[in-house]
């Protein structure tokens, strides 16, 4: 049987773990709801939002939203009624749903530099081939500007490809990468390092090396001439992992799609094995050779698919309007538009069900939560805003 670790602090320190793991309870009486938010304004498969960082010394007060056919547009969270602006397209090499394509392919994410408001990162997939393409860009406020693909990473099928990419508090690029998809892992490739799939990545893009695209850490914990694993590689064993987020002590986290029956949520350390496609979750899926040697990371919390079917991960609550969720990791169903809160070492609260698909999480300018949703005909939607319920 595999050994089973955990995270218990913000520092990598570990304990041994069993096999037991906090079921998912409801609250006696939900105390929050989603309301629309920034009402009328409608986004076509939005796949994420946040704050758009400020170009001058100023508090931000747009926010951003990601579609998936392309486009990235921004709003002024200050005068809400103002029509969008177009901040990027670049539909024009995005393999979409729009565009023939399958419905996880597409302009997935975008992640500001920290101290160059005017340059971004870009994780979507190829028109031409479907693989995922990382793209520097350097955003000219006009909708275009110039871009330089910096990361190609083949796809053998359309879904399983990730699509998350946000900066850490080390100031690196963090890439969530899937499996490849099909089912079942085919190629096994959350255990091969040979290979980026299945594997959160971890880039330096400002330290980049004559003749190089991209720079890879100092303390990339593969970073080794004979080990067999990648340098690019900061974790392994992710199925999908969809949407990953930074908590305010640095914690990654990640909502990890699942196969036939667990979804589930983890805090990544570094140089840790998630276990996919040894385990779904913490049970066992496919017996490979080194699934009986290897050390595998337990997730934080696991819910079967009688609660859903398609994890959407989260962000770590930093608000005001509820008090009693600050520094929670909230996370959601797609599928069940079920909505979860849980903090470190507790048991996952079922906050409320809402009849809608929900596609990510952000925070706006005040740390409260904004989700995207999406309709299955490919509809507009809105924005929703989580609130407390009188």
């Amino acid at each position: 049987m595999a050994t089973f670790l955990t995270p218990q602090t913000t520092k990598t320190s570990w304990l041994l773990l069993g096999l037991f793991l906090p079921s998912v309870q409801a609250l006696a009486a939900p105390a929050v709801d989603l309301k629309p938010a920034y009402a009328p304004h409608l986004f076509t498969r939005a796949v994420q939002v946040g704050v758009l960082p400020s170009t001058n010394s100023g508090t931000p007060t747009r926010l951003y939203v990601v579609e998936q056919d392309g486009r990235v547009v921004t709003l002024d969270s200050a005068h809400p009624q103002q029509k969008p602006a177009l901040l990027l397209d670049v539909a024009l090499p995005v393999r979409s749903p729009k565009d023939g394509g399958g419905s996880e392919q597409g302009l997935l994410g975008i992640a500001f530099h920290p101290s160059k408001p005017n340059v971004a990162f870009l994780n979507f997939t190829r028109q031409k081939d479907g693989a995922t393409v990382i793209v520097r860009a350097l955003l000219d406020g006009k909708g275009g500007g110039s871009q330089q693909p910096i990361l190609t990473v083949e796809q053998p099928w359309a879904n399983h490809n990730g699509g998350g990419v946000a900066f850490g508090p080390d100031g690196m690029l963090y890439v969530g990468m899937g499996d490849g998809g099909s089912a079942g892992d085919p190629r096994n490739a959350g255990q091969d390092g040979n290979t980026l799939l299945a594997k959160m990545l971890r880039l330096d893009v400002d330290n980049v090396p004559p003749g190089k695209l991209y720079g890879i850490p100092k303390d990339n914990p593969f970073l080794a001439a004979n080990d067999g694993i990648s340098d690019e590689i900061f974790a392994m064993g992710l199925r999908n992992p969809w949407r990953f987020t930074f908590g305010p002590d640095g914690a990654l986290w990640v909502g990890d799609v699942g196969q036939n029956l667990w979804e589930e949520v983890d805090i990544i350390p570094k140089g840790g094995n998630l276990g996919w496609p040894c385990l779904e979750g913490t049970h066992a899926f496919k017996a490979l050779p080194v699934c009986k040697t290897a050390t595998f990371v337990a997730p934080l919390a696991e819910y079967g698919h009688d609660q859903g079917q398609s994890i959407t991960g989260g962000v770590v609550y930093t608000g005001k309007a509820i008090p009693s969720l600050v520094g929670h990791y909230l996370y959601a169903d797609y599928v069940t538009g079920r909505v979860w809160s849980l903090s470190r070492g507790g048991t996952p609260q079922l906050l409320l069900e809402a009849s809608a698909n929900i596609s990510s999480m952000g925070l706006d300018v005040d740390g409260e939560v904004l989700m995207t949703t999406h309709d299955y005909g490919g509809k507009p939607t809105g924005l929703m805003r989580l609130v407390p319920r009188p």
